[in-house]
């Protein structure tokens, strides 16, 4: 059997891992990446960078190649009623500078979920100390304690391999093997209404392309966000209707429920892309051993406030901070105590943050629920004073932009 020793192993080649890989690129680590997957990943996924997370793009030397990739920028976003009027309204570039805050990126970087995971990977590919499995499977694992030693795979030519890491890092997805061979254990929490993504080109009236925008009435939230030039995304709740109403709905028979949210989208002429399970994972710990989890492994979250890709990513920047040095990483005290600080710090945090998250997705289910009327009338008076108050327009800011703790 093939040996392949190496400084770190990451266990999934999605969104998080191949992230990491690209952060690590330069810091002369030894990384190999497990993936199964044999395709793309769906690409009606999060699509959207916040600027924290732009910043971290710029940091890795990762930005110039998002660009002349043909992504895109969005630079502000606007809260409507169902007949169009803004209740609020929000530049980020204009904000930064009422505020005092201080932003070289002032707007989200647009790219397709599936092409996000290709730059990445392409990037991670300058480590010339840097292997791509894929599609292999990470299934056969060695685990002494709260250490694991080795896994054990079958390459796509066939033969075997052991791979023994030093650090190991689970990013495979929501439904992370790795986080039930370590024992880690989570909250969980099941919510009722999933959501649909649908793509098109932009009805007419929409108004700027490089802006998102959130409709809400008592037939549900919708989102409508830029994809590529003349093409959006549009989100929204499912709801008493159920997903098999979708599935075998017309585009005219879409168009008819979306106008009940967005006068808009009456003549919108969209498929479906697919549809958002909504589930709530959180892991009680970041870190066991020499294993860390990130991305959807260590929390998957509700698409209410579209945060799950750049909770995913933004905190790779903390955790790449609290790596020992290659020439360190065999020191397993000091490799677990460096993992457990990353973890004690980092899951502080996503907790106040996931806690928002979550009033945020109640309040999705709540907009199609039996008492919805008056609880979007409510929602709306809220965000007019979010718009109004200046000290929960700085909040509501920082919040959209990925810093809910003041700029770093």
């Amino acid at each position: 059997m093939k040996i392949i020793d190496t400084d770190i192993l990451i266990v999934g080649g999605g969104i998080a891992g191949s992230a990491l890989a690209c952060g690590l690129r330069q810091a002369g680590y030894h990384i190999t990446l497990v993936e199964q997957r044999k395709d793309k990943l769906d690409t009606a996924r999060g699509d959207h960078l916040q600027i924290c997370v732009v910043d971290l793009l710029a940091q890795w030397g990762a930005l110039d190649t998002f660009m002349a990739r043909g992504s895109h920028r969005r630079v502000g976003h606007e809260f409507c009623l169902p007949n169009g009027e803004v209740i609020l309204q929000m530049d980020y570039a204009a904000e930064a500078a009422a505020t005092g805050v201080n932003l070289p990126h002032p707007y989200f970087v647009v790219t397709p979920h599936d092409e996000i995971v290709e730059i990445f990977l392409d990037l991670a590919a300058e480590n010339p100390n840097f292997v791509r499995l894929q599609p292999v499977n990470a299934r056969k694992f060695q685990v002494e304690g709260d250490k694991l030693i080795s896994a054990q795979v079958t390459l796509p030519d066939g033969s075997s391999a052991e791979i023994r890491p030093r650090l190991v890092v689970g990013a495979d997805g929501t439904n992370s093997v790795l986080r039930g061979v370590m024992g880690f254990t989570a909250d969980e929490y099941q919510y009722t209404h999933p959501m649909v993504a649908m793509f098109g080109p932009p009805p007419a009236g929409m108004g700027r392309s490089d802006y998102f925008y959130r409709y809400g009435s008592p037939h549900g939230m919708l989102v409508i966000q830029p994809r590529r030039p003349n093409w959006i995304k549009v989100t929204t709740v499912v709801g008493k209707e159920g997903i098999g109403w979708w599935k075998k709905s017309s585009a005219q028979d879409r168009a008819a429920m979306l106008a009940q949210r967005c006068h808009l989208m009456a003549d919108f002429a969209g498929e479906i892309g697919g549809f958002y399970p909504t589930k709530m994972i959180h892991v009680h710990d970041y870190a066991k051993g020499n294993v860390v989890l990130v991305g959807d492994a260590a929390h998957s979250i509700h698409p209410a406030r579209g945060q799950g890709l750049n909770v995913g990513i933004g905190c790779l920047g903390t955790l790449i901070s609290h790596l020992p040095a290659p020439d360190q990483l065999g020191d397993p005290a000091l490799l677990h105590g460096q993992l457990q600080r990353y973890a004690s710090y980092q899951r502080e945090r996503y907790a106040k943050q996931f806690a928002r998250n979550h009033d945020a997705a109640l309040a999705m289910e709540a907009s199609v629920g039996e008492n919805a009327e008056a609880f979007v009338r409510q929602e709306d008076d809220m965000i007019r004073k979010l718009h109004s108050v200046p000290e929960l327009r700085r909040i509501h800011f920082l919040d959209a932009i990925g810093y809910p703790f003041g700029l770093p």
